[in-house]
């Protein structure tokens, strides 16, 4: 994995049924600060058939939004699950990941 400091951007291929597959992943803050957006881009010579797991974190404070391509995909309040994306890649597919933050309080005894 490399990983770019200027552009906070990591970059890290896998390979899959002997096709070398590059993601891009750089973090965004849309307009909204208590928002960041992860964005996987997927480059790859053909189209391929592979599942793209999404980890989502425990500390969201609203639904993840989860879009392909700049379409709606799923939205979901699942914590500390994974959200699976299956389907046929092609190049230049994005997925946009929003995690909506915000403050926890907990009480000390």
């Amino acid at each position: 994995m490399r990983c770019d400091t200027l552009t906070g951007s990591s970059h890290f291929s896998s390979d899959s049924s002997s096709k070398q597959n590059i993601h891009e992943n750089i973090t965004k803050y849309p307009r909204h600060p208590d928002c960041p957006a992860e964005i996987i881009e997927v480059q790859t010579q053909s189209p391929v058939d592979f599942a793209l797991h999404i980890c989502l974190p425990w500390w969201i404070k609203d639904k993840a939004k989860i879009y392909i391509n700049g379409s709606e995909e799923a939205q979901t309040d699942e914590k500390t699950a994974f959200y699976r994306l299956k389907r046929i890649w092609n190049n230049g597919d994005t997925v946009r990941v929003f995690l909506p933050q915000g403050i926890s309080i907990w009480t000390l005894p």
